[in-house]
């Protein structure tokens, strides 16, 4: 047993099979140069990437740390643009600066376009005897199997419900133990997701399951709510919009290049883009948990349905009839996530999925 009081893993919750690896490797000085870590969003993958670049620097969680390179989505659209991925097969060649490792992470890999994963075979099929590069991963079946070949890959388990719930007990105490269970079931293991439900998505369920358990009276009334519905999960993006605004430190800030202040902007709009994607899986898994409970209503399965507090509204729901199928359900919401992927405006999106619904 490696893991100690003292351990860059010490805080972090869930995959303990992972962290006793980590620390082996590293205490047996059998580190390989590329890495992949794999799992569902939320499980802890970036945090244990940033522990293990921590434990291999011999710092503690330092991002400044010169032989320590973090490559985030940018812009709007949040992907690897291809001047970073060129600059990144270019640092990957140069001695390290302090430590006798340099170590390379990149955040959400899935997110490079062709042309870029493209700039970084060489990188992969030629690596640096003093580099390690991480690859962090949800989506890692889109990433090039070219690169995923030269990976060692480490697959995330999602975070067990015994485990989640006393966490997420800890830092919203005054939750209700109804609402720790729908934040568990929603967030699938994922610490994240279910932070965000609690912290965003509460007053989001209660619009939603209003709605849906009356019924939309006429089309009008449907657009409307898309309307309100769209207006809703835009404001919270305003809101991460403004946030990352009010980081920049003005008087930094003033002292940049027009260049780097470029590459902070890019940067900012990429963890938006990130963040408001993470928002609309949170939508989509609110919608879905909705009609799940209305299968386990329908098969009088009370002890499996999530939303405790929602029975009413349940019940007035099944009593209008013509319950979809969750294989329904889930098809739907797999196409809208890919339409939203591709940018088709979220209000259209809305509205063909709650008249398919219907």
């Amino acid at each position: 047993m490696l893991l100690t009081k003292n351990s860059p893993y010490e805080n972090l919750v869930g995959n303990e099979p992972i962290k006793e690896f980590l620390l082996r490797i590293v205490h047996n000085k059998n580190v390989g140069q590329s890495y992949l870590f794999a799992g569902s969003e939320g499980v802890g993958k970036s945090l244990f990437a940033k522990a293990f670049a921590s434990s291999l620097l011999n710092t503690e969680n330092d991002v400044t740390h010169p032989d320590f390179h973090l490559y985030t989505p940018e812009g709007k659209l949040g992907i690897h643009s291809i001047e970073k991925m060129r600059e990144f097969s270019k640092e990957v060649y140069l001695a390290p600066f302090k430590s006798d490792k340099k170590v390379f992470l990149l955040l959400d890999a899935e997110r490079m376009l062709p042309y870029s994963a493209n700039a970084l075979l060489k990188t992969f099929e030629e690596p640096s005897d003093n580099t390690v590069i991480i690859l962090v991963s949800s989506c890692p079946e889109k990433i090039l199997p070219t690169i995923l070949s030269r990976c060692q890959i480490i697959r995330f388990q999602p975070i067990a419900t015994s485990v989640l719930e006393p966490e997420l007990f800890k830092t919203h105490e005054s939750i209700s133990k109804t609402l720790l269970q729908v934040a568990a079931k929603i967030s699938e293991g994922s610490f994240s997701k279910a932070h965000h439900f609690l912290e965003k998505g509460q007053f989001l369920r209660k619009f939603l399951y209003q709605k849906l358990a009356h019924g939309f009276a006429s089309y009008p009334d449907l657009i409307l709510f898309v309307k309100d519905l769209t207006a809703m999960v835009e404001r919270e993006q305003c809101q991460e919009n403004e946030t990352a605004k009010n980081k920049k430190n003005k008087e930094e800030w003033n002292n940049l290049t027009a260049v780097q202040k470029e590459l902070i902007e890019k940067e900012a709009e990429g963890i938006v883009a990130v963040q408001y994607h993470t928002h609309l899986k949170v939508l989509f898994e609110i919608i879905l948990l909705w009609y799940r409970d209305l299968q386990a209503y329908h098969a009088c399965s009370p002890s499996f349905i999530i939303n405790q507090d929602m029975l009413d509204l349940l019940s007035l729901r099944f009593q209008r009839g013509n319950v979809p199928s969750l294989d329904k359900v889930n098809r739907l919401m797999k196409e809208s996530m890919l339409h939203v992927q591709r940018s088709t405006p979220l209000n259209h999106v809305l509205e063909s999925l709650f008249l398919q619904l219907l």
